[in-house]
């Protein structure tokens, strides 16, 4: 499969709502995606197959640091690559910006997110307890969040 990735337009809306606000526990629908298209500050970035968005990132900049907010890649599209892609893609961002280190939050039961920032070589860094809603099916609980880093070569 080939996709692009390019900058999120207002115009993409109807293809990322498709399926983005169906994704469980999503902290960033579309509404709160779109408020935040033209903030100088942050960085939407989606990847494309034939038209259609099957992947969002999502980063803000702060001083010479990056916050990751959000990797989202549309359900059937997943293990494919499309996140890993997304990710590379603001690796290289950050190092055009000569930022100087890229932060994130992840739910510690996301084994396949942990394991795509490992790959690419964050580290674990702290621990955020019962930082997370539980998921829908266990309305009392809270979940941890990890907190990786990576130093941006420059």
């Amino acid at each position: 499969m080939t996709w692009d990735i390019r900058a999120i337009a207002p115009s993409d809306s109807q293809s990322l709502g498709v399926w983005l606000n169906d994704i469980p526990d999503n902290p960033w629908p579309l509404s709160a995606v779109s408020d935040c298209v033209d903030k100088p500050d942050y960085y939407l970035r989606l990847c494309c197959h034939q038209s259609q968005a099957i992947g969002l990132c999502i980063a803000n900049r702060v001083g010479p640091e990056c916050n990751l907010l959000y990797i989202a890649v549309a359900p059937p599209q997943r293990q494919h690559g499309v996140g890993a892609a997304l990710l590379d893609d603001l690796l290289n961002f950050c190092r055009k910006q000569n930022l100087e280190s890229i932060f994130l939050e992840v739910r510690e039961s996301n084994r396949a997110a942990i394991a795509l920032y490992q790959r690419a070589g964050f580290v674990q860094v702290g621990l955020r307890e019962h930082y997370y809603p539980a998921p829908i099916s266990k309305a009392s609980e809270r979940e941890h969040a990890l907190i990786f880093s990576l130093a941006i070569a420059q």
